[in-house]
């Protein structure tokens, strides 16, 4: 039976973009965080899924899995080259968009301080956050898809966790900057995101983005 690599996907916008870096340009992601890993040692969960509305933390457009820390990234596509070499603040993003990934990186940093033998002590997860994200109950699909993405990281391993922003633009050596997204509020301390602007010139047939996989 013939399978199905080395088809040619033809899409449009940020998630075909997002697909394509990650397809493509994961080396130069890593590069632009500092992370000297082998692609064997890496996960990468594509649109996951924390749930949506008031209930869920919203779905962010990719994780990266390192051995020593999780990126929380999110990805922007300027419609201007002015826009892509400014700073952050030309591209924010949405105030719902922070929080959400805000609140992920709390349910994370408090799931992987709360397993036992690998596995997540739901009430207590429920508990410790208390007052900040209201969880909802054990058997739901925000608990399997939490869970799952937890059941990812190797018991005992407690990375640390980081928000991350991929930027695509047509400048020929983006520079790679730490910036400041908005204001801070009561979920954490810093709103510092790592902005990895990448060159998607080579990403477009006409004016579709080519993936081929």
């Amino acid at each position: 039976m013939e399978t199905n690599t080395n088809v040619a996907v033809f899409g449009y916008g940020e998630d075909s973009l997002t697909l394509w870096a990650l397809k493509n340009k994961l080396n130069e992601i890593l590069a632009g965080l500092g992370v000297d890993v082998k692609f064997s040692e890496c996960h990468i969960l594509y649109r996951p899924s924390f749930g949506r509305g008031q209930r869920g933390c919203g779905e962010p457009d990719f994780m990266l899995l390192t051995p020593k820390k999780i990126y929380i990234g999110e990805s922007k596509w300027p419609i201007s080259e002015k826009t892509c070499s400014g700073r952050a603040a030309c591209f924010r993003l949405k105030e719902s968009q922070i929080r959400s990934r805000l609140k992920i990186k709390a349910c994370i940093e408090c799931g992987l301080k709360n397993r036992v033998s690998g596995k997540l002590d739901w009430p207590k997860f429920q508990k410790k956050m208390r007052g900040r994200f209201k969880i909802p109950e054990e058997g739901s699909i925000w608990w399997k898809n939490f869970t799952a993405i937890m059941g990812i990281i190797p018991p005992g391993h407690v990375p640390e966790i980081e928000n991350i922003l991929l930027v695509f633009c047509d400048t020929e050596h983006p520079e790679n900057t730490q910036e400041k997204l908005n204001k801070p509020d009561r979920f954490t301390k810093s709103r510092e995101f790592k902005v990895i602007r990448l060159n998607h010139k080579e990403a477009f047939f006409k004016n579709h983005v080519f993936i081929r996989i």
